[in-house]
């Protein structure tokens, strides 16, 4: 596994801005859902985007795996995250489908590395 820096930097700076982008958006009725909804958006999004464009792995195959997986988790979590932000305010909700997400997301990806295809 090896990082690249500016590609790593950039897909970082994407998810603090959405990040912000969801912390801009929507109802700030209950502050806490609001922050919550901010810091899931910005975890969720540093961690796929930055297997997306800013990690290498050992085989060209391995990397264009976990990349096309990382870019389908992205978008689903952020439409997820998006319907959630606006719909739901249920703070244990988002926090267990998140983490769910999440967690699937890392066993793919690390299953995917462990096979080295």
């Amino acid at each position: 596994m090896k990082l690249n820096l500016i590609p790593f930097i950039i897909a970082f700076s994407g998810s603090l801005l959405i990040g912000y982008a969801f912390y801009s958006f929507g109802s700030r009725n209950n502050l806490n859902f609001h922050y919550l909804m901010t810091i899931l958006a910005f975890l969720f999004s540093s961690l796929t985007l930055s297997c997306t464009f800013g990690i290498d792995f050992k085989s060209s195959k391995t990397t264009t795996n976990i990349r096309t997986v990382s870019g389908i988790f992205f978008l689903i979590g952020m439409i997820i995250l998006a319907i959630m932000k606006a719909y739901v305010e249920n703070i244990p909700l988002v926090i267990i489908s998140s983490g769910i997400l999440g967690l699937i997301y890392l066993l793919i990806i690390y299953s995917i590395n462990k096979s080295d295809q």
